[in-house]
């Protein structure tokens, strides 16, 4: 049994925080096509943490490690007071943007395993074409359908690309194939391509990985 981070946009965070989402598809090139059964994966977002600053100018600071002093890109009502004045300070060129107060962004690629709060258990690993995937498998994806009074008329998912997007569709596989384009533009790579892929099915916990599990 292995260990590994994974990343997830905002969306893909949210989806997995409301249990839409169970399963992931990852390129075959993939550092995750080494993943087997039993493996845990630990969810990497983007994030900042309270600086704790004992001199002048910051020297010397730590970030904090206290839960109650993180804030999550994907769901916290203060993040886009955050990124307000982030982008103020982008446009008046005052120094490094990555800091607000004492709060310091952070993106995914640099969220520790410590800080991270959700822990997926693989239980499935499949490798296959990516064409492959069928309307169960998209559900898993965290494509959701859209009712009306008469009834599901399309299918959406959201998803970032540098801001917010929908992906709609007249079915699940189509919406997710809109979503794979989006993220996957090179040659190879796209849907059309039809490219080999490693789909990793799993559960969510809401704890670090290396928290003890809740009884």
């Amino acid at each position: 049994m292995a260990d590994r981070p994974i990343i997830f946009s905002g969306p893909m965070v949210r989806a997995l925080l409301e249990g839409r989402k169970t399963q992931t598809r990852r390129l075959a090139t993939s550092p995750l096509r080494r993943c087997e059964i039993g493996d845990r994966l630990y969810v990497r977002e983007t994030w900042a943490t309270w600086m704790h600053m004992p001199g002048l100018a910051g020297v010397g600071g730590q970030l904090s490690r206290e839960p109650d002093e993180w804030l999550y890109a994907a769901d916290d009502p203060e993040w886009e007071a955050m990124q307000h004045d982030r982008r103020m300070l982008k446009a008046h060129n005052c120094g490094n943007a990555r800091r607000v107060g004492n709060y310091v962004v952070r993106p995914s690629i640099h969220h520790p395993r410590w800080a991270s709060r959700l822990t997926l258990t693989v239980t499935d690993v499949r490798r296959q074409p990516l064409n492959q995937i069928d309307d169960g498998d998209a559900f898993a994806e965290g494509v959701q359908p859209i009712v009306s009074s008469n009834g599901p008329n399309y299918f959406t998912i959201d998803f970032e690309l540098g801001c917010a997007f929908s992906a709609n569709a007249p079915t699940a596989r189509q919406t997710y194939e809109r979503l794979w384009d989006a993220l996957h533009d090179k040659p190879g790579q796209r849907w059309a391509d039809n490219p080999e892929i490693v789909a990793l099915t799993f559960t969510v916990e809401r704890r670090n990985i290396d928290a003890d599990p809740t009884p």
